[in-house]
């Protein structure tokens, strides 16, 4: 498993977190509240990402220990638990992916979207009207997600 948390370069975050958390104990950190304030959001950035990598890394130790007890003596209430978890776990895993590709600094930032139907007349207008009403219905969905 340790392996898995070096894609995520997992001790380079926790030595910035050391190196964050330094600074901030150093006399007249406050003096700037801007450089104050970008440390601070540093350093949750970052802790953020590893305690949900702990977290997740935490939860399949406990399934996989789940699934040696059911190798060894099957429980249909255990497998029921287990399969529940697993799914869960990938949707946590799903979205802590997400969360890593949109972790670059203006990624928190809005976007206005254009669609310009171009040549091709009444056809380019259609497929212009369906990428936005895809794209309404997403934006939708992921409101109530």
């Amino acid at each position: 498993m340790r392996t898995l948390g070096g894609l995520f370069d997992l001790d380079v975050k926790e030595d910035r977190i050391k190196e964050l958390e330094l600074k901030m104990t150093e006399p007249g950190f406050w003096d700037n509240q801007n450089e104050s304030k970008k440390v601070i959001d540093e350093s949750n950035g970052l802790k953020d990402i590893t305690v949900t990598f702990r977290n997740l890394e935490e939860e399949l130790e406990n399934l996989e220990v789940s699934f040696e007890l059911i190798q060894e003596e099957p429980d249909a209430d255990l497998e029921k638990e287990l399969l529940t978890g697993l799914k869960s776990l990938g949707q946590q895993i799903n979205d802590f992916e997400l969360q890593m590709l949109l972790s670059e600094p203006y990624d928190k930032s809005n976007a206005i979207l254009e669609l310009h139907p171009g040549a091709g007349g009444t056809e380019s207008q259609d497929w212009a009207e369906m990428l936005l009403r895809m794209y309404k219905r997403w934006r939708r969905s992921e409101v109530f997600l």
